[in-house]
């Protein structure tokens, strides 16, 4: 995981499932260990908006049923992330060792996160970077002609202004670019007050919802 993806992409419904803990638990917890387990709860009741941080959740919790109709999608390819690999910075070898496929970065196009189309954003913005714009697109898998609506969740202390609100289809497998700036809305936070903020983008047509996190 790195600054620019959020994940998990998603949740799904589970029982007593044994995960990787980022502490020791039990009644005698060792600060030093480095083998962690524990059995996680229920983040489908506990998922309410405010209550689970994004890096928990994802895009909330997936139904399997609104899933296999999805009416937007934003399409990447493996040659995608192998330019974002490319755009961190990573050598030849080290993009081929991730992807598990000989390949390198001679004459592929390098994307930054901001660039990347992934179905989430993640911006960070400071004192001297107070504004940030990304481009996503998407593609209509719905019906011909659709027309989804904007609406806009902002996250505390920042402002979110797409740069169209509507986005129109009049065929199927259109796609339809916008950009997206978000920009900091008054003081800067406080060194130790919470600096990751979590808002979302809903695209409503009127029958289903597409969700830009």
């Amino acid at each position: 995981m790195n600054g620019g993806i959020i994940k998990p992409d998603m949740l799904a419904p589970g029982v007593n499932i044994l995960a990787a803990w980022h502490i020791d638990v039990g009644r005698n917890p060792d600060r030093l260990a480095t083998h962690t387990f524990n059995f996680d709860r229920d983040l489908i009741v506990d998922s309410s908006y405010d209550s689970v941080r994004i890096y928990a959740i994802g895009a909330e919790e997936v139904s399997p049923i609104k899933a296999m109709y999805p009416s937007l999608v934003f399409g990447l390819a493996f040659e995608d992330y192998i330019g974002y690999l490319c755009g961190l910075g990573y050598s030849n070898s080290e993009v081929t060792l991730t992807v598990e496929k000989q390949t390198g970065c001679s004459g592929i196009k390098h994307l930054s996160a901001a660039e990347l189309n992934y179905p989430s954003n993640a911006v960070n913005l400071t004192r001297l970077a107070k504004s940030q714009k990304v481009t996503r697109t998407a593609k209509n898998v719905g019906d011909a002609r659709e027309e989804y609506m904007a609406k806009i969740t902002e996250p505390v202390g920042v402002r979110v202004d797409p740069l169209t609100y509507t986005l129109k289809f009049t065929r199927e497998d259109q796609e339809v670019s916008y950009g997206i700036n978000f920009v900091l809305n008054g003081a800067y936070p406080s060194q130790g007050s919470e600096m990751i903020t979590r808002g979302k983008i809903v695209w409503d047509p009127g029958k289903h919802v597409v969700t830009d996190n």
